[in-house]
């Protein structure tokens, strides 16, 4: 088996791990928004926003980044066609707001984090 039939038979699984980290970095981003977004209420803010961006440190920025190289490295062993699909650029165009969400959410905990009550 040569190489490259050994990377167009690998491409299933980069786009499964695409997926997967994908959905994890999705679920780890609404828990550290929500944790922020509650911490404003709660005495102990500023440990719950330190907890939050634990959990943006330890979990969704790493998943983000292995989401996005098995995307990319799916992609390059995709058919040339399937690149210039309209769901791949509409993937491409969620996957723009999803990085001006985590800025946004991480800039949030941080700031919360910051405070002293």
């Amino acid at each position: 088996m040569d190489l490259l039939t050994w990377v167009h038979r690998g491409s299933p699984i980069l786009l499964a791990v695409a997926l997967l980290t994908g959905a994890l970095c999705i679920g780890t981003l609404f828990a550290v928004s929500w944790l922020a977004g509650r911490a404003r209420w709660m005495a102990d803010a500023p440990e719950i926003a330190r907890l939050a961006l634990s959990l943006f440190a330890r979990w969704t920025v790493p998943c983000f980044f292995v989401s996005a190289v098995s995307a990319v490295g799916w992609l390059e062993t995709a058919h040339p066609e399937r690149v210039h699909d309209p769901v791949v650029m509409a993937v491409a165009a969620a996957t723009l707001f999803l990085v001006v969400v985590h800025f946004k959410v991480a800039a949030r905990a941080r700031r919360i984090a910051m405070t002293e009550s």
